[in-house]
């Protein structure tokens, strides 16, 4: 099980070491992620050990548990889609300070 102060560095070892990670709703990113992907085990509330018996009820399937992390992997922890988003955030906050300051001129 992984709790907020153990992520993200333990979501991303069990994921590269195949493992399906149990991880409460509470932690917001994985939350969402876990709606895309078949094999992260999101729990909540009172609906933990049904959540868990599923899972174990569940065919693994380890091709397919490969694809959805590997797909994962880029998508969540891919550095330079962070690097893109953040230099696009910072470029539009700069440019609507260049604006608001020509504006006085």
């Amino acid at each position: 099980m992984i709790n907020n102060v153990a992520t993200p560095t333990k979501m991303g070892t069990y994921l590269a070491n195949g493992v399906i990670p149990i991880f409460s709703s509470s932690i917001w990113s994985y939350n969402c992620l876990s709606k895309k992907y078949g094999y992260l085990c999101c729990v909540e509330g009172c609906n933990v050990m049904d959540k868990i018996k599923e899972l174990m009820d569940k065919k693994i399937e380890k091709d397919q548990i490969l694809k959805e992390y590997k797909r994962l992997f880029f998508e969540y922890y891919n550095k330079q889609k962070y690097i893109e988003e953040l230099s696009i955030f910072f470029l539009t906050k700069a440019c609507y300070i260049i604006s608001f300051i020509l504006s006085f001129f």
